[in-house]
C-alpha cells in the first residue's frame, strides 16, 4: 500500500495564506484607488472679524501681507517666498521650502468680494483657492478661505481623502491669526 502524499508543512501553508492575504490587500487598495477614489477634495473654513472690508482686503488681497497671517511661512523657517506682483489679477508669488515648492497666482481680486487664485504645489498638484469676504452686519465681516482640486495620481488620490483633515486646521489657524491682526 502506498503512503499518502504530504501536502506540505503547516508553516508552508501559513506562509502561502499570508502571501495570498497580502496580495488581496494590495489588489483591494489598488481597486479602491482607481475605481472608488476620484481624487477630488474641498476644504473651507470661515471666521467673522470686526474690521472694515478695506482692511480685510488689504490683508488678503495683497501678497506682501500674507506672511502676517498665513501659518505656513511662520511655522516653517525654510520657506523662501518671492513676490513677483503684489496685488490685482495676475498677482503672483512662488516659494521654496523643505517640504516642496509652489506658486500662487490671483485670477480675481475684488475689494468687495475677495480673491480667487490658482495654486500649484511641486508643479504636480493644482488647486483653486478663494478668500471671500462679505458684510456680516454690525461692523463685522465674514471671511471664508476655501480650496478645491483634484489629484490624478495614485498617492494624490489618497492625499485628497486626507486634505480636509490636513489643510483645515491650517486654514483655521490662519483665519484666527487674520482676525487677531485685523482686530488690533
Amino acid at each position: 500500500m502506498a503512503e499518502p502524499k504530504k501536502s506540505g508543512s503547516l508553516l508552508g501553508k501559513l506562509f502561502k495564506a499570508f502571501v495570498l492575504l497580502v496580495l488581496l490587500a494590495v489588489a483591494g487598495v489598488m481597486g479602491v484607488t482607481f475605481f472608488v477614489l476620484d481624487g477630488k477634495y474641498e476644504v473651507s473654513r470661515s471666521v467673522t472679524v470686526k474690521a472694515d472690508m478695506d482692511d480685510v482686503h488689504a490683508m488678503c488681497g495683497e501678497l506682501k501681507n500674507w506672511p502676517k497671517w498665513q501659518p505656513w511661512t511662520r511655522e516653517d523657517p525654510t520657506i523662501s517666498t518671492t513676490i513677483v506682483k503684489d496685488t490685482g489679477v495676475g498677482a503672483h508669488q512662488h516659494w521654496t521650502g523643505k517640504d516642496g515648492n509652489g506658486k500662487v497666482t490671483f485670477t480675481s481680486c475684488d475689494p468687495e468680494k475677495g480673491v480667487e487664485y490658482d495654486m500649484a504645489f511641486d508643479d504636480k498638484y493644482f488647486s483653486k483657492g478663494t478668500i471671500t469676504y462679505s458684510d456680516a452686519g454690525g461692523g463685522m465681516v465674514k471671511v471664508t478661505w476655501a480650496m478645491h482640486g483634484r489629484n490624478e495620481d495614485f498617492i494624490g488620490k489618497w492625499f485628497a481623502v486626507a486634505m480636509p483633515g490636513m489643510i483645515g486646521p491650517y486654514f483655521e489657524r490662519g483665519l484666527n491669526d487674520l482676525k487677531t491682526a485685523l482686530e488690533k
